[in-house]
């Protein structure tokens, strides 16, 4: 059995509402974001075309914890025809250029390198 993304009663309650909303005019990518987030998933999709969705986490750096239930989730809330692809956010070599990172810093600031490549910079 599948533990639902939602925790809370009332979020329980939400993401049973987003699913009753599911209709013909539910593949929009706006009408999809809706259902996920309903559901209590911290994800945005985006239309990539040609049938393709990319779903991200914005709010989250690396892979989001309980990962293989969200995605079995989402997974179930999409039409069968969509080909998704999961994106997951980690510090990229252009944001430590733009930061000015050094090696001294980084290793001063004892992280690891998985510690390291979720230092990402919050959304603007």
């Amino acid at each position: 059995a599948r533990r639902p993304a939602a925790v809370t009663a009332e979020e329980r309650r939400a993401a049973i509402a987003a699913l009753l909303q599911i209709d013909g005019d539910s593949l929009t990518p706006a009408a999809i974001d809706r259902t996920i987030r309903g559901c209590g998933i911290r994800a945005r999709a985006l239309e990539m075309g040609g049938g393709q969705l990319r779903v991200i986490f914005p709010e989250v750096a690396g892979e989001p914890e309980d990962f293989d239930q969200i995605r079995k989730i989402i997974l179930d809330i999409l039409p069968c025809h969509l080909e998704v692809e999961f994106y997951f956010r980690y510090l990229t070599w252009a944001e430590c250029e733009a930061a000015g990172y050094t090696w001294g810093q980084v290793e001063a600031a004892e992280y690891t390198w998985e510690s390291f490549q979720l230092a990402v910079p919050p959304e603007r």
